[in-house]
C-alpha cells in the first residue's frame, strides 16, 4: 500500500481506496469474495485494525463494481 494514491484532505495515503483497488484486480482475476475478504486481512492493516467487516465490506463493494464494470462491457 505504499503507493497509495493521496486521502482527501492529501495528509497521507488513502489505503481504504487501495483495499477497494486491491480487491477489485483480486476478483476480476477470479478469486472469490470470501477469499479475497480473507487474504485483504492478511495484507491489509487498515482491514486489521477495522476487522472482519471492513475486509467483507471492501470485498463485497469491490465485487459489486467489478460486476457493473462488466455489464456495461457487455
Amino acid at each position: 500500500m505504499n503507493d497509495a494514491p493521496l486521502n482527501h484532505d492529501k495528509s497521507g495515503p488513502d489505503i481504504s481506496r487501495a483495499d477497494f483497488t486491491w480487491c477489485m484486480t483480486a476478483i476480476s482475476w477470479g478469486h472469490g469474495i470470501e477469499a479475497t475478504a480473507e487474504r485483504l486481512m492478511e495484507e491489509s492493516a487498515k482491514a486489521r485494525e477495522n476487522g472482519e467487516r471492513y475486509a467483507q465490506m471492501t470485498a463485497d463493494n469491490a465485487a459489486a463494481a467489478v460486476a457493473r464494470r462488466e455489464r456495461s462491457r457487455a
